[in-house]
């Protein structure tokens, strides 16, 4: 019997064919567990980030690692899904996810929403619901892929500012 090959270019894998990794999968939990812990995973494409950032979504992997999946707010957010990537636009999906998350949590909601209805979001509005979410023993797991979209310049159409051809 011939088994497929889960891995497809451009695709993440399923958490559950996911194998290998386990140093890696232990070093991030590790960090995730350590005080002001961060993480950085980069390398060219197709080497398997996002497939790794999906394992560590995964409830499963956590129970695998000993840990209370329902203890964190797991967020993944892809970078390149801000378009255009601005930092607002980065806080506020974070903040919608987050509230996606909370669903069974009203006060946590309420305070999302007024949060959301600025409109323009800045670094510090996760600060209060953060703390809100320690005061509940909940932490936020904030998985970023593709962060090098925020560095990237986007190119402006001169014409189009201007009305002159270059």
């Amino acid at each position: 019997m011939v088994s497929q090959n889960p891995f497809t270019v451009g695709q993440p894998v399923p958490p559950e064919p996911f194998v290998g990794r386990s140093r890696l999968i232990a070093k991030a939990f590790n960090k995730i567990f350590q005080p002001g812990g961060n993480l950085a995973i980069w390398g060219g494409s197709g080497m398997g980030k996002t497939s790794f950032l999906e394992k560590l979504k995964a409830p499963q992997t956590w129970q695998e690692e000993g840990h209370d999946p329902s203890a964190a707010v797991i967020v993944l957010l892809n970078c390149l899904d801000i378009d255009p990537f601005t930092a607002s636009g980065f806080w506020r999906n974070i903040l919608i996810r987050m509230k996606n998350k909370l669903s069974g949590h009203p006060e946590l909601q309420e305070t999302l929403d007024r949060l959301l209805a600025k409109g323009k979001n800045t670094k510090d509005d996760p600060i209060e619901i953060l703390r809100q979410l320690g005061d509940r023993d909940k932490f936020l797991v904030l998985l970023v892929d593709d962060y090098d979209a925020a560095l990237r310049t986007r190119r402006i159409n001169i014409q189009k500012l201007t009305g002159k051809h270059s």
